[in-house]
């Protein structure tokens, strides 16, 4: 598979904006992982004009003498989807390992709709929107049929209706609507049978409203921390997930 040079660009520049303490952690599966390295690689990168945009489709340009550093951060991906699985193995590192492993890995947000991607588009950021026009226009991501991971936390749920009708994206594995001030899930939830990681933290739920989660077989990972929710209110949860409370 060819990938286009700044898409890899893209994908450093983004795993160097979303990782904290994962980067330790995939050093020491290789040691020839730095994060240190990438950061230099992109700043050479820089001083030559190359800047990624964050969250459309667009793709930089890449000069020729930019080749090496392009080469470098290509094999530093490579290691990393290589040792990702088996280094962040836990439940709660869904979301990161899918990220790192996944093979189109580039986070998007909202302008992916208006500067549409080349390539499939499996991570969004639509986060933080709800003072926002951009909420708006969250429910448009639906065209994206190929989500994998949705990041949605802090989303205006308390005074917005679910912005998904039924099951828009068939292979979602991840989904953070954490700080959303969502009192009841959205039954639609019940036909994302992908998903693996659902992180719900610091939401007034409401236990009656959990019935969706009994339809979620695969699910490895469910956050509750700050909902007031206990294990008990959970009697249908799948007996292998890992549960932060």
């Amino acid at each position: 598979m060819t990938v286009d040079p700044g898409y890899v660009v893209a994908v450093a520049d983004g795993l160097v904006f979303a990782l904290g303490a994962e980067w330790e952690r995939l050093s020491a599966g290789n040691p020839e992982i730095s994060r240190d390295r990438v950061r230099a690689a992109l700043a050479r990168l820089d001083e030559l004009g190359v800047r990624p945009s964050f969250g459309d489709g667009a793709l930089p340009t890449i000069p020729p003498e930019g080749a090496v550093d392009v080469d470098t951060l290509a094999d530093q991906l490579a290691r990393i989807r290589d040792v990702a699985p088996r280094v962040l193995a836990t439940g709660a590192d869904t979301l990161s390992r899918n990220l790192c492993s996944d093979p189109w890995p580039r986070i998007y947000t909202t302008a992916v709709l208006d500067v549409p991607a080349t390539s499939p588009v499996h991570v969004v950021q639509a986060s933080d929107l709800a003072s926002s026009d951009q909420w708006a226009r969250v429910g448009s991501l639906a065209e994206l049929r190929d989500i994998r991971l949705l990041i949605m936390f802090g989303a205006p749920l308390d005074r917005s209706p679910w912005p998904f009708a039924g099951n828009p994206f068939p292979d979602l594995r991840a989904l953070d609507v954490s700080g959303s001030r969502m009192r009841a899930l959205p039954s639609a939830l019940a036909q994302a049978t992908m998903l693996e990681a659902l992180e719900l933290a610091d939401n007034p739920l409401e236990s009656e409203s959990l019935a969706p989660l009994a339809a979620l077989p695969r699910l490895r990972y469910l956050n509750l921390q700050n909902t007031g929710l206990a294990r008990r209110d959970l009697p249908h949860l799948p007996a292998e997930c890992e549960l932060a409370i």
